[in-house]
């Protein structure tokens, strides 16, 4: 199952020449936005497109300056519902269950 996570500001927006950039390690949209507000390293994107990768997902951005941003990824998950054959027929258990029973410290 895919999930999709979106998340919209009204900030100052990324011009579209630096939109690329942002996920790399390091990146800042603008120089300006460091100084004046010493805020990030440059790093959590880079880490998010990496974790949504391994996932088997994506992350992307739509921005206009002045406006805002969007910053939407996915990542794959699997369903709670789908248990292994051992946990559903109580196997695992029982066998945790007599390991207790035979040492004295439990």
């Amino acid at each position: 199952m895919l999930l999709e996570f979106s998340v919209a500001d009204t900030g100052i927006g990324i011009a579209m020449e630096k939109l690329e950039e942002i996920f790399e390690s390091y990146a800042q949209a603008s120089a300006d936005t460091t100084r004046k507000k010493s805020t990030g390293t440059g790093l959590g994107l880079a880490i998010r497109k990496r974790r949504s990768i391994l996932q088997g997902g994506r992350i992307s951005v739509t921005s206009e300056p002045e406006k805002g941003s969007v910053f939407t990824f996915s990542i794959v998950i699997q369903r709670s519902g789908h248990r292994s054959p051992e946990s559903r027929s109580g196997r695992h258990r029982h066998h945790e269950e007599t390991d207790r029973q035979e040492d004295p410290r439990c």
